[in-house]
């Protein structure tokens, strides 16, 4: 075992990234804690991708130094707290990635991870130039339209076509109307939001998973963050203006905006949903290990 990894898990224990305080210039510095899934309480699960596995930094794990991907290291960067530790479940550092009965013993357990989680916390990567703030902007301009034009946003027992009709009924003439200055009709805004929504995160299949099942959750963008319920109504929205339109928008949108609606279902719903069509609806959906194409969705 490594040094980060001392010893076995026990069943249906997991390990949490205690993520101590620090400034921005300081060496990212963390402990491993392990606990019971059963008794986990107060911890947030970081929903992200691992990027380039050959682009890689250093930071200090129980003392000694870890490797870990470039876009994980950035995702710490922005979750560490100036005065206090933070309990986050990350998967490159919590699951011993070395140990092959370790790993399979913690995916069939991620799907509790995440939905015992106070809070997910999506991980985008870095910002780009302004990009970023003209598409939030806009996001939070549509989710207002749609909130305004049909009480649909926080139905419990919302259906598909209730959600479509209602977001579809909403034009770039009435986000205009606002009286926000980012619109669709403005030159950027096109743009921004279709580089938002081509970022990985978006195409990869265990994504489809966690935030399905999280409580809560947050998206962050490098200093810019932004609720799901908006980006995922805005993935509805784009879904059907993109045959009224000149946007064109990524190849997935569509997934965006149905996996959004699953989110909104209750329980009962959700499993009428059978294996097959869900595999057949992300079929190209990517992700590392082909095998993570099912797994991701059970």
């Amino acid at each position: 075992m490594s040094v980060c990894y001392p010893q076995r898990l026990q069943p249906r224990h997991v390990r949490f990234l205690k993520l101590l305080s620090g400034l921005e210039s300081e060496p990212i510095q963390c402990e491993l804690v392990e606990s019971g899934l059963d008794n986990a309480l107060g911890f947030e699960a970081l929903s992200y991708v691992w990027g380039d596995p050959k682009i890689r930094q250093e930071i200090q794990c129980e003392g000694s130094e870890f490797s870990i991907t470039a876009n994980l290291y950035q995702a710490l960067q922005h979750l560490r707290q100036s005065s206090s530790a933070r309990l986050i479940w990350a998967d490159a550092i919590c699951i011993n990635q070395d140990g092959i009965e370790e790993r399979n013993q913690q995916v069939q357990l991620m799907r509790e991870i995440y939905s015992r989680a106070s809070r997910v916390v999506v991980w985008l990567g870095l910002e780009y130039g302004e990009d970023v703030t003209v598409a939030t902007s806009l996001m939070r301009t549509i989710y207002a339209a749609c909130s305004k034009h049909a009480e649909i946003i926080d139905a419990d027992l919302i259906t598909l076509a209730v959600a479509y009709q209602g977001l579809n009924g909403v034009t770039p003439d009435q986000l205009e109307r606002l009286g926000d200055h980012c619109s669709p009709k403005h030159p950027r805004s096109w743009p921004a939001l279709r580089n938002f929504f081509a970022r990985p995160w978006f195409t990869r299949v265990w994504c489809i998973q966690e935030i399905v099942l999280a409580r809560d959750s947050i998206v962050l963008v490098g200093e810019d963050s932004i609720s799901w319920n908006m980006v995922g109504v805005t993935a509805c929205w784009l879904t059907g203006q993109m045959s009224e339109s000149d946007f064109d928008g990524p190849s997935h949108l569509d997934d965006i905006s149905y996996y959004n609606a699953y989110c909104m279902f209750d329980d009962g719903d959700k499993d009428e949903l059978g294996l097959l069509q869900i595999l057949a609806k992300y079929r190209d959906f990517e992700s590392t290990d082909p095998k993570d194409k099912v797994y991701g969705l059970l």
